[in-house]
């Protein structure tokens, strides 16, 4: 595991529960959605703070108890999430929950107001870089 410490800031490759209240957001996807905690993977981050603005932004990928339904459209099929023979992402520590599945082709993009309390990395799920290669790996095969 990564010795982490405390930091302004989530680092990426870590998994969080987030709360949000979707009702507030503009966007139509995020109306649909309920106000409650959810869990997520901090896939990138893509704006730090700066002076004027003490937020991050961040690209994550939900996580979530079932496997992601069928999108014609985008051509995705269940399939895609979960095949015979691919071998499991493992995090450090390994991760609570044993049915939870990372959505392919599926982001948003989530602002974190940095924390002068800091956020303490001492007990964050994460993925090594050699993990969070073979998930890459996996979703551009599919």
């Amino acid at each position: 595991m990564r010795d982490l410490g405390k930091l302004f800031a989530p680092t990426i490759c870590t998994y969080a529960v987030i709360r949000m209240n979707p009702k507030t957001m503009a966007s139509e996807e995020a109306a649909l959605m309920s106000p409650r905690k959810y869990l997520v993977f901090l896939d990138a981050a893509s704006i730090l703070p700066w002076p004027g603005s003490p937020y991050y932004e961040y690209s994550v990928r939900p996580i979530a108890p079932c496997l992601r339904k069928e999108d014609k459209e985008d051509c995705i099929t269940p399939d895609m999430y979960h095949r015979r023979g691919r071998e499991p992402i493992h995090s450090d520590p390994e991760f609570p929950f044993s049915n939870c599945y990372h959505w392919l082709n599926y982001g948003l993009r989530l602002r974190i107001r940095a924390r002068f309390e800091l956020f303490d990395h001492g007990e964050a799920v994460m993925l090594s870089d050699e993990a969070y290669a073979a998930l890459d790996k996996a979703f551009n095969e599919d």
